[in-house]
């Protein structure tokens, strides 16, 4: 079961979800521990692979219907629309580095990419490394916090998931803020 909610989630994030698989793969690392999230990481990288490839292919067939439709999704903009064909056409696909860390959904990369008939290999070969990286960071920084948090609180296995909800309800509550629901 793990295997394919790790790819779903990973999937639909890369097309139609707004919840980033951060939020599953950090939640894992809690419960069951760094060794145990190594499955989930493989499939939810590949979902978001398999997910940003189809993006491609629908912006490359239906450019403007595609990143219309996109417009739809609950923290996606015009405006962010063209933030990041801006940071396409100047930095290429490495803006999707960039990107990662600044709130930008990866499903807009994708169909960007796709609207300027890019090469799907280099798409694909870096978005493997981008979302891999972050997906790392946010389990690295995970594991790190847990250690802390072993030391700082007497009740760990209760204060970690309420420390962890805090954190990610308010992160998309300054998320939605910022970009718009």
């Amino acid at each position: 079961m793990v295997k394919v909610i790790s790819f779903l989630w990973g999937f639909l994030e890369a097309t139609i979800f707004f919840i980033v698989p951060d939020v599953y793969l950090t939640g894992v690392v809690l419960r069951a521990g760094l060794k145990k999230i190594w499955v989930p990481l493989f499939y939810c990288l590949a979902g978001a692979i398999f997910g940003g490839a189809l993006i491609y292919y629908f912006a490359l067939i239906y450019p403007s219907t595609t990143l219309d439709w996109l417009d739809y999704v609950p923290g996606i903009s015009e405006k962010l629309i063209q933030e990041v064909r801006v940071g396409i056409s100047v930095d290429g696909l490495i803006s999707m580095f960039g990107g990662m860390f600044q709130g930008t959904p990866y499903k807009l990369f994708a169909a960007v990419w796709g609207e300027r008939r890019g090469e799907l290999f280099p798409f694909l070969l870096l978005s493997l490394v981008a979302r891999g990286l972050r997906f790392a960071v946010s389990i690295i920084i995970t594991v790190f916090l847990g250690a802390l948090g072993v030391k700082f609180f007497k009740d760990w296995n209760r204060w970690k998931w309420i420390l962890y909800s805090i954190f990610w309800l308010t992160f998309y509550i300054f998320y939605f803020n910022y970009y718009k629901w």
